[in-house]
């Protein structure tokens, strides 16, 4: 017999019966296959990865959005959280006064650029309120240039305090 014949399992012995596979070897790899995708597919599929990916990206970049109007306009940017929601806000008078003026969100052109988590993500702040100066510096809310640490459920966002600096750990 050749080598040829050998390569495509055509054996001597073997009937052209007995060269596929019976029910039994195909059921048993389909049993395999499906307890295998049972126990993986939820790693892949776990929405509240995506959703705290997708909040910190929002989070983050609403951060940077305070940041760059505060040195445009030069009047300090308030950015106020809770565990479920956060504002941005401006003074209405650059100076003095208290911070009332709502800031546009740049994506729809209206005022009241705010965010709310994905539910079962919480957000959490080492500086609450961060405010950004007119020189775009993260400080707290006694004008103190101080580094910030903002968490969306297990991701987290850092702010230099020096440059207002928003980056991912």
């Amino acid at each position: 017999m050749g080598t040829a014949q050998l390569l495509r399992g055509n054996s001597p012995t073997r009937s052209r019966r007995e060269l596929g596979f019976n029910l039994t070897e195909l059921v048993l790899a389909l049993v395999i296959l499906g307890l295998l995708a049972g126990v993986s597919a939820p790693r892949f599929f776990e929405v509240r990865t995506f959703d705290e990916r997708l909040a910190r990206d929002e989070v983050a970049a609403a951060l940077r959005h305070a940041q760059k109007l505060a040195l445009v306009t030069t009047c300090e940017v308030r950015v106020q959280v809770t565990a479920m929601t956060w504002t941005l806000d401006q003074r209405a008078n650059c100076s003095s006064g208290g911070f009332g003026q709502a800031v546009f969100d740049p994506g729809t052109g209206k005022p009241g650029y705010a965010g709310t988590m994905p539910s079962g993500v919480t957000l959490a702040s080492t500086i609450n309120p961060l405010h950004f100066d007119a020189r775009g510096r993260a400080t707290n809310a006694s004008g103190v240039v101080s580094n910030a640490t903002l968490t969306i459920g297990t991701r987290g966002i850092d702010v230099v305090g020096a440059t207002g600096l928003v980056r991912f750990p």
